[in-house]
């Protein structure tokens, strides 16, 4: 699975969970001007209202189907819960857009199958790319699963900052925090 998120994290060109990310647009960091004017860059995300029909999950006592998705997004054993901002499963795959800052084209979720989506808040540092992304977001479908960058990714070896397509919308709900 590190592989498979590596790839993700690179945005690589393949078919299945490694191409979870979409192309992003490069802008410089040397200067606070470098690409203002035209880089796309998603909204200030404000607080949503949590969607208070989705199950909170309890890090002392997941279901096995949650465990599995904090498995999948390497919660458990690499990234860590005190970076998840939001977690639970939604009933279709394709509504991932109401919770998270998607283009909506992402093959993976045009599905209306179930799907568990992990948000985390902050820098998630990727081990093998370099890279260290922003505010990204998990998603599972079907047991198969990897990282968007919903947010900002640096590419502190390159000196840039890329950042993540244009939403297709901006997400109207949250996902419940974890709980103890």
């Amino acid at each position: 699975m590190l592989g498979v998120l590596t790839a993700a994290c690179t945005g690589a060109a393949s078919a299945g969970p490694a191409s979870l990310t979409p192309g992003p647009t490069v802008s410089s960091t040397a200067s606070p001007d470098a690409g203002a004017s035209s880089t796309p860059v998603p909204p200030t995300k404000t607080a949503l209202p949590v969607d208070q029909s989705i199950e909170p999950v309890s890090m002392s006592d997941p279901s096995s189907e949650a465990t599995d998705a904090l498995r999948i997004c390497q919660v458990l054993d690499n990234i860590g819960a005190d970076k998840v901002s939001g977690m639970g499963e939604i009933g279709h795959a394709r509504d991932a857009v109401r919770y998270v800052w998607l283009t909506g084209a992402e093959p993976e979720i045009q599905s209306d199958a179930p799907a568990w989506i992990v948000t985390f808040r902050g820098e998630v540092p990727m081990p093998m790319s370099g890279e260290i992304w922003i505010d990204p977001t998990c998603i599972v479908v079907g047991g198969d699963g990897g990282l968007y960058s919903t947010g900002p990714v640096k590419h502190p070896s390159m000196g840039v900052t890329s950042t993540p397509l244009p939403a297709k919308q901006k997400p109207d709900l949250a996902l419940p925090p974890l709980q103890p």
